[in-house]
């Protein structure tokens, strides 16, 4: 018993000197400790949060975006059909992923092989793009369109279509059309010219309406 009170004397002679205030100091450091790791408890919990909005936000923009897309494509595939008989055309997209890619413009012209439209000539493009504008606005109308010299590579009977459609457009939404076709102006509900006098340019207004009644 003496040998084993001396071992024991020694090894608590070893441990010295004691500091009695460690359990004080403990308690302080474990207070700091549960205030941070309530903190940090919140903050991951904030982020999970964040980050669950954030991909219900990319999934609603990728739904949104996607009937956008079938609303607009369906109305290009129908108003190219119409300014192309016997032809058809297509909106595609380049990824797979909406939001990660491009739009591509495919369109067939009657008797013709679908094509890109940067391959076609300068009415098919004319015809493509308006058929693209024009589903556009069906599908989510501005208050004014302006369409400079739409017509300059159409021919007579794609003009008469062409003033046709913004004809029946122009029932919601008014259209600012330059052109220099006479079809196309004939269609107008008024006429502006421009004509130079003396160096002087002069704005000359018609109410094709009122001259029509």
């Amino acid at each position: 018993l003496e040998k084993e009170t001396a071992k024991m004397e020694a090894e608590l002679e070893s441990v010295e000197p004691i500091n009695m205030r460690a359990i004080e100091d403990y308690e302080e450091v474990k207070e700091k400790f549960d205030k941070h790791n309530s903190r940090v408890e919140v903050l991951l919990a904030e982020k999970e949060a964040i980050l669950k909005l954030m991909d219900e936000i990319e999934h609603r923009k990728k739904v949104v975006f996607m009937e956008v897309f079938e609303g607009v494509a369906t109305n290009f595939r129908g108003i190219f059909e119409r300014l192309s008989p016997g032809g058809s055309a297509d909106l595609l997209l380049e990824e797979d992923n909406p939001l990660d890619g491009g739009l591509q413009i495919q369109a067939r012209p009657e008797g013709k092989n679908p094509q890109y439209i940067e391959l076609m000539s300068g009415g098919e493009k004319t015809l493509t793009a308006l058929s693209f504008i024009f589903a556009i606005q069906r599908f989510q109308p501005a208050p004014f369109y302006i369409l400079d010299e739409i017509d300059m590579f159409l021919d007579d009977d794609n003009v008469r279509k062409v003033s046709e459609l913004i004809q029946e457009s122009s029932a919601g939404d008014q259209f600012i059309v330059v052109s220099l076709k006479s079809s196309l102006m004939a269609s107008a509900g008024q006429l502006f010219g421009i004509s130079n006098e003396d160096g002087v340019s002069k704005i000359i207004g018609v109410e094709l309406e009122e001259i029509a009644a």
